[in-house]
């Protein structure tokens, strides 16, 4: 999804390189061969380690505050004077929170991914991940999931469900190679300021897609 106003860039690039190693399961090894003097530290705090080493590598980052029974890294953007705070001690839980004066953002697995109630997922779909960002301006982020329903009943399940919330189609498309097959629909509510993007795509793995979606001023 596109950056997100009100929270800094390195800030979201920082997050998502947590949420990568959280996602597809670094281990301490690897972290330890990458960043050999950073290992004890990144195995205690991971996000705490790799705050430090951001601030090391862009000098307008600062490393406000650091607390070890909290998991919770503090830092501050020296051009703005913003500060955000990460909670490292949520990864156990399977997510990372940020947390500035303008809004909360959690990169997530599963059931951890918590939407707005304008966001519709199929029957019976499973949530696998994503990422979500609350702030004054607005909510935004993306959801990806699994279904158990068919392919083509997923066109009829988005197109209904929006159409009948006063959105507008604004773009539908799909493509077939052999048995796979891919879905792409883009709804928007000119009243509320939203726009919602669905992929779908269905593969010998079964049906999957993804939901990205923001409100004006995200």
């Amino acid at each position: 999804p596109p950056v997100k106003k009100g929270i800094p860039i390195w800030a979201w690039l920082l997050i998502g390189f947590v949420g990568l190693m959280m996602l597809i399961g670094i281990g301490t090894a690897v972290i330890a061969y990458v960043f050999v003097s950073k290992a004890e530290q990144m195995a205690k705090n991971p996000v705490s380690a790799i705050a430090r080493m951001a601030a090391m590598a862009n000098p307008d980052v600062d490393v406000l505050n650091v607390d070890e029974k909290t998991g919770k890294v503090t830092v501050r953007d020296k051009k703005t004077g913003k500060t955000i705070t990460i909670d490292g001690d949520a990864i156990k839980d399977g997510k990372i929170t940020i947390d500035s004066d303008e809004g909360h953002a959690e990169v997530g697995a599963g059931a951890n991914i918590k939407t707005p109630d304008w966001i519709f997922l199929p029957p019976g779909a499973k949530v696998v991940g994503g990422v979500t960002s609350d702030s004054t301006k607005g909510a935004g982020g993306t959801v990806v999931f699994n279904t158990s329903q068919s392919f083509d009943a997923m066109k009829s399940f988005f197109e209904d469900k929006y159409r009948s919330a006063g959105y507008e189609e604004t773009a539908n498309a799909s493509t077939s190679t052999g048995s796979d097959q891919a879905l792409h629909l883009v709804f928007r509510h000119d009243g509320r300021k939203r726009t919602v993007t669905v992929a779908v795509g269905k593969t010998g793995e079964g049906v999957s897609g993804s939901i990205v979606y923001g409100e004006e001023g995200q």
